[in-house]
């Protein structure tokens, strides 16, 4: 404003003229026009820095303004990122607490059961007994630990147990007496439904089974078994170095690498088991559902349920792949390497369906628990039921035994191998390789609990069986086990035949408490699967295992000399009349039927070539890959 006003107060004054302004240089400094002209001179350089300084405030206010902007933004910046810091603070503070709260749960949650466990399953069973596998020296969480147990599977024992040890109270009738619930030597009984709706319902599942399987079959077959042969032929090179005679596959740094290396490999068979396995989930609550809403049978649907509850928590095949491995190995070792891979393909294909949809499936069938009960004749003369339990551990449980039983196993329609487990537990996964002849040849997954095992002292066991002389092995077959076509609980041990089968004393017997229906598929004899078939089939194979039994102690001779088959029937299956392999000349014994087997598959040849390999051990190579 200043500037302003001196610049008008300036423009009053009269220019000089230009002559005036250039000719008169030489004027007194003290006249007045000079005055004049150096006030303007003066005005027009205060005027000029005026302007500057006009300019200078201009530039100092925007700067100012720019200045008040950004504080601005900065402390609303500021007070943003403290609202997003407190609110971060606050979810972290929730979180924390939120997850301290579910800790504090867990923990309380986990006190509780444990609490409930040890008042439903005390450690003496609530059955009180004075043999060695009763006596409890561990708080029975711990021993359901060591054991490979469940809280709700040790009560439905329980549960049998109370009710007499045949069945639970529910599947006797008021009128039956005590001596029929308790008598564990003999099958219950198990009327098979013949009637024209059980007939409809079968023939409902063999056709739905046809049109799902057979499609899938041709699709996978072929590289489920190409891709299983590199993992296949792991285990056998493992096996080729470990010595004849081991009890045991030590689980060293040189097993791991091998297991690792093995996994690698198995990941395209374990992505087709899966894929297989998830398409038969599929096709099975398509056909289930189906079946169900057409016949209304939603309430038995829910009784069947219950049925299978459990047998639904047992340990988890993932989580223990490296007793798979152990198993395979020595599976290997009693069975080709191509056998085998051709039966593990069956298995991841087969086994699934024929369990679920099959031979457990409440969807479809009327389920209950069925006992079903297989004793050998008699072992007296093998020297006590601790010798007749010591060799069927060598024959069942060895990782590698002698050549010539191996080769005599191999022949068998059934070759049962349960591992010896782990140094930290009492049970493991083992391995049962059955059928007789291709293509009906597979093999199953099972868990098995070893009575002979200690662990920390541990040697506790129960065993549901009354004629049970000494427990061998707990078999356990898991409804979340797809691998085995069977849900139920299985025991294999010395009998003692009481009270219905007392010439069997000492033989081998194989109780089985079984989740099934009662149509003639899944009960009768003469099925192809089902708990009747199984029944029959052990009756059939139980005298060759004792064949070797008695072989391994007494030589092949007296062996031959004392063969016995069974009259295999519902309830007790007596002895034949008939002792001794000459005996049979007329009908083939089931030796016989398997040694023809055998001859048509070559195997011969194959346990040639068998032998040969078993020589590495004996390298200075093969040595050092076992101790490594």
């Amino acid at each position: 404003s200043v500037g302003h006003i001196l610049y008008k107060q300036i423009r009053v004054f009269p220019q000089p003229p230009p002559e005036v302004q250039h000719g008169q240089q030489s004027v007194d400094d003290s006249s007045p026009e000079t005055g004049i002209l150096d006030v303007q001179r003066q005005m027009r350089e205060a005027l000029h820095e005026v302007q500057e300084a006009v300019n200078t405030c201009e530039l100092a206010a925007a700067s100012s303004v720019k200045d008040k902007n950004e504080t601005l933004f900065y402390a609303v910046s500021y007070k943003h990122a403290m609202k997003e810091d407190l609110t971060v603070q606050k979810v972290l503070f929730g979180g924390g607490f939120v997850q301290l709260v579910i800790t504090v749960l867990l923990q309380c949650t986990s006190r509780q059961r444990r609490k409930q466990a040890e008042a439903a399953v005390p450690d003496s069973h609530s059955i009180p007994g004075n043999q060695a596998w009763e006596k409890a020296t561990v708080p029975g969480h711990l021993r359901m630990q060591l054991n490979g147990e469940s809280e709700e599977q040790v009560e439905h024992a329980l549960a049998i147990k109370r009710a007499g040890g045949v069945s639970l109270e529910e599947s006797f009738s008021p009128a039956a007496t005590k001596e029929k619930r308790s008598d564990t030597s003999i099958d219950q009984d198990w009327p098979v439904d013949n009637s024209t709706i059980a007939l409809i319902t079968d023939k409902y599942v063999l056709v739905t089974t046809i049109l799902w399987l057979g499609p899938k079959i041709i699709i996978f077959a072929v590289p489920m078994l190409f891709c299983q042969v590199l993992p296949m032929a792991i285990c056998r090179f493992y096996l080729s170095v470990v010595p004849d005679g081991t009890s045991r596959i030590t689980r060293s740094f040189g097993f791991y690498m091998l297991f690792s290396v093995a996994s690698i490999l198995a990941i395209p068979v374990a992505l087709l088991a899966t894929l297989s396995f998830l398409l038969d989930c599929v096709a099975y609550y398509f056909f289930s559902l189906l079946f169900c809403a057409c016949t209304c049978r939603w309430l038995r649907v829910y009784d069947g349920l219950k049925k299978i509850q459990p047998y639904r928590a047992g340990p988890s095949i993932l989580l223990h792949l490296p007793d798979l491995f152990t198993a395979l190995i020595g599976q290997c070792g009693r069975q080709t390497v191509f056998e085998t891979t051709y039966m593990f393909s069956c298995m991841w294909l087969l086994m699934p369906w024929l369990k679920y949809y099959i031979c457990c499936n409440p969807w479809i069938f009327d389920l209950g628990h069925r006992l079903c009960q297989q004793i050998s004749t008699e072992m007296a003369d093998l020297g006590g039921p601790e010798q007749v339990a010591e060799k069927a551990r060598y024959i069942i449980s060895w990782s590698r035994q002698d050549r010539e039983t191996a080769e005599k196993i191999d022949i068998w329609s059934f070759v049962p191998h349960y591992p010896l487990p782990p140094p930290d537990r009492r049970w493991a996964l083992g391995l049962q390789a059955g059928g007789g002849d291709y293509p009906g040849k597979f093999t199953l997954i099972v868990h098995t609990t070893h009575a002979a095992a200690a662990v920390h002292g541990v040697t506790e066991q129960f065993v549901l069986s009354n004629s049970c002389e000494l427990p061998i092995y707990r078999v356990m077959l898991w409804y979340n086990n797809p691998y085995h076509f069977l849900t139920g609980w299985v025991e294999a041990s010395v009998s003692n035949g009481e009270p219905s089968q007392r010439n069997k004393r000492l033989g081998g017997e194989h109780p089985m408490w079984l989740v099934t229906g009662r149509s003639p598929l899944v009960a009768g004899r003469d099925s192809w699967t089902g708990s009747g078939m199984i029944d029959a089939f052990f009756d059939y194979w139980l005298p060759v295992f004792v064949h070797e039994m008695r072989a391994q102690v007494l030589g092949a001779d007296i062996a031959n000399a004392k063969y016995q088959e069974v009259i295999s029937t519902d309830g007790a299956s007596p002895p034949m009349t008939e002792t001794g392999m000459n005996s049979y000349k007329d009908s083939p014994t089931a030796l016989d039927d398997m040694r023809k087997v055998a001859e048509k598959q070559h195997k011969a040849k194959t346990q040639t070539f068998g032998r040969k390999l078993a020589r590495l051990a004996d390298t200075r190579f093969g040595k050092m890959i076992c101790k490594w």
